[in-house]
């Protein structure tokens, strides 16, 4: 059975495998682990849907976000994680709302989201997803933003919804890779969160995970224990740049995550880089082109 490396956050070489017993012993630890930690995670939500629908009448639910869902689900990946280590960047600005870029790993990731953005935030994600049972109940408490593929002026109506969220004091949460890592490396970034983030006038916060891949695969539910680590970049404006600045900001973001994803180290000269790319890039008059269903 191989065991992570703790440097990529992948697999390393093969090493002997334990004995039958051992494993079986392991395997049943982890079983019983993973049925504890998604117990108190339906619990969260269940206890979020009640509260939240109960008195959203009264009280805005991002409150109850922030006290209940947040620090609730933030506790189910500290249950899950061997150790949890959060890490904000000098010029993060907790206050601020902004469009979250996370990278895409599994069905704990808003777990890691909600543990580490200090307000209250909403999701971006496909229609569908609402229809879900407690969860699409309580993306539609916390006023998350829906996404109808090939539904004409869709674009634009991401980018009202997304300004009109700032608005309220939500931030939003996107994936820009769009779909979960398979290998563990961060795949490309789709243009269209980052699109979405400029025409509501709203700065991109890189936010990323390491670890989260060696703790629990795509497709399974077993959660093996193993150091989490969660790196918050500074906010990077979108508005006013150029095209050539545009597609900086995806590759440059993407360069931030995807290297803290590897290492689990803070990649401080990709962040400066990030930050410094107005200057580093020259702007130019030529409008960014509208997002396209190839370009989401």
């Amino acid at each position: 059975m191989s065991s992570p490396d703790p440097v990529t956050d992948k697999p390393a070489h093969a090493s002997p495998r334990p004995p039958l017993p051992l494993r079986a012993l392991k395997g049943a630890v982890e079983i019983a682990h993973s049925t504890a930690v998604w117990s108190a995670s339906f619990a969260v939500m269940s206890g979020v849907v009640i509260i939240g629908g109960g008195l959203s009448p009264v009280l805005p639910f991002k409150k109850t976000h922030t006290y209940v869902g947040g620090p609730g689900m933030g506790l189910c990946l500290r249950m899950a994680a061997r150790t949890l280590d959060i890490t904000y960047h000098e010029d993060f600005d907790p206050e601020r709302r902004g469009v979250f870029m996370q990278n895409h790993v599994n069905l704990m990731d808003a777990h890691a989201a909600c543990a580490s953005i200090p307000h209250a935030f909403c999701g971006l994600m496909n229609a569908w997803q609402f229809k879900i049972p407690v969860y699409g109940q309580i993306m539609r408490l916390a006023d998350g933003i829906a996404v109808h593929p090939g539904k004409a002026g869709r674009f634009k109506q991401v980018a009202a919804d997304a300004r009109n969220r700032a608005e309220k004091g939500i931030s939003i949460l996107a994936f820009p890779e769009a779909h979960r890592t398979l290998d563990g490396t961060v795949r490309p970034f789709k243009r269209g969160v980052f699109f979405m983030a400029r025409d509501a006038g709203l700065p991109i916060i890189p936010l990323c995970t390491h670890g989260m891949f060696t703790l629990m695969k795509k497709g399974s539910m077993r959660i093996r224990r193993r150091p989490v680590k969660i790196f918050v970049g500074p906010q990077i404006e979108t508005e006013g740049l150029g095209k050539r600045q545009f597609s900086e900001l995806i590759t440059r973001t993407h360069a931030v995550v995807s290297q803290f994803s590897d290492t689990g180290e803070i990649p401080t000269e990709a962040v400066r880089r990030l930050q410094a790319l107005r200057d580093e890039v020259p702007g130019d008059d030529e409008r960014v082109a509208p997002a396209t269903a190839a370009s989401e």
